[in-house]
């Protein structure tokens, strides 16, 4: 059943992050973002997730019977953490007879970096457009990091304002994009997937993607000199928790690549968890799709075989 465009008033959503480090929450009502809150801290998720609901609900004069549905990052992330946010997103849901609106922080994270890469390098979008592979890499402990990639096209649009307009058109929605180019990037790169590894896995990773990438874009030039310009201009962008703690292994194995390797590479020091307020605005788009399921349904997305028989559900998992 089709559940697109059936909602006629702005929803009312909270949203809810505690899959990481911070907890957060944040109520949107449609596109606005009433309030939100934020608080980093150690292993006080419980302590503080329940309060900071309340406080919130109270200050932005949104009573818990007003919501539409709840949203909540459903990891990869922190084992503790990530089972407290589920576990109050249910139990709200079941409450007050709502639906839950799950969505992963890797791809929250991606959002954010997209929208910052626009904000940090509107001159770099201005004549032409961008084909910018996003690489979100959140620190899930034990030594290890999850990672997710995303591609997109990425370019300005001046509106009668003058003013720059953020446009993000991914691959597969992308009318004007090269077939060649779509199944290089799902091909090759494996777009869209959720893998975990070593840090220095994941680094020795990145250089076979960067190198991938320079190796295609050199031979698409060289067989057709009027390709379109967002398949000539690229660039890496790679952030997240998992970046900042290990960012010296990165660093370290791209300091012998060539200028060219790293002027397309960025490294993104925040944001480096999944920004409650962007989660909120993904929520409300997935809400307005349909994009939503019973409370019973929701499931954590974990990436070890050991946190899955504690008590959930695997996710995908592919070590490079």
């Amino acid at each position: 059943m089709d559940r697109s465009n059936t909602y006629k008033k702005p929803a009312k959503l909270l949203a809810i992050e505690t899959a990481t480090f911070e907890v957060a929450a944040a109520v949107v009502s449609g596109d606005d973002l009433l309030g939100s809150l934020s608080h980093q801290t150690g292993q006080r998720h419980v302590e503080e997730l329940f309060p900071m609901i309340d406080e919130l609900l109270e200050t932005t004069g949104c009573p818990a019977s007003e919501l539409d549905g709840i949203v909540v990052d459903i990891g990869p992330g922190l084992f503790t953490g990530l089972r407290v946010g589920i576990a109050a997103a249910k139990v709200m849901a079941y409450g007050l007879s709502k639906v839950v609106i799950p969505i992963t922080g890797t791809v929250v994270l991606a959002e954010a970096l997209k929208q910052k890469i626009f904000a940090d390098h509107q001159a770099m979008l201005a004549d032409v457009s961008q084909t910018v592979l996003i690489i979100t890499v959140l620190d899930v402990r034990r030594g290890e990091v999850a990672f997710e990639m995303s591609s997109s096209v990425l370019h300005n649009s001046t509106i009668q304002n003058d003013r720059s307009e953020y446009i993000d058109t991914s691959f597969t929605n992308n009318g004007d994009c090269i077939t060649d180019q779509e199944d290089f990037l799902k091909r090759e790169l494996a777009t869209g997937n959720l893998q975990i590894a070593t840090p220095e896995l994941f680094s020795q990773y990145l250089k076979k993607i960067t190198g991938q990438i320079i190796s295609y874009q050199n031979n698409v030039v060289s067989r057709d000199k009027d390709t379109k310009s967002y398949s000539k201009n690229w660039k890496v962008v790679v952030g997240g928790s998992g970046i900042v703690r290990y960012r010296d292994v990165i660093e370290r194995d791209f300091k012998e690549t060539s200028d060219f390797v790293r002027d397309h590479l960025i490294i993104c020091d925040e944001p480096n968890v999944p920004p409650v307020d962007v989660l909120a605005q993904l929520g409300h788009k997935s809400f307005i799709r349909g994009d939503y399921v019973q409370p019973s349904l929701v499931k954590p997305v974990y990436l070890r075989e050991a946190d899955a028989k504690a008590g959930a559900w695997k996710g995908a998992t592919a070590k490079p």
